[in-house]
């Protein structure tokens, strides 16, 4: 029973359109649900990762040279978990190289 209410509000959440801050019900911490924008990571339980890590990586200038004019046109759907480590490690380095690039249109998940 309780995989199933689980399962149901993670698809309402995630199925809505606006990004909401809740409580993840296995260890009670803020996270994040639906779709979101970069603004939403500057609230205190997301900034003190994502301004950290987003801050201190250097942009391989070249890369950002060489694919600029692949992006024209494109959209993008990113899908993370804000609890999860591996996101908070490597989201803003994709990030950054996305706005760097000017990419049309990003979308998080």
């Amino acid at each position: 029973m309780k995989f199933i209410f689980i399962i149901l509000f993670s698809s309402l959440a995630i199925f809505s359109q606006e990004c909401k801050l809740v409580e993840d019900i296995k260890n009670s911490r803020p996270i994040l649900l639906g779709i979101s924008t970069v603004e939403a990571y500057q609230d205190s339980n997301f900034s003190w990762w994502f301004n950290y890590s987003y801050d201190k990586y250097n942009v391989d200038t070249n890369l950002v040279s060489e694919h600029k004019a692949n992006v024209i046109d494109k959209k993008s759907q990113l899908c993370l978990v804000t609890w999860c480590s591996d996101s908070q490690r490597k989201f803003h380095d994709l990030l950054k190289y996305l706005i760097l690039l000017a990419f049309p249109k990003i979308v998080w998940n």
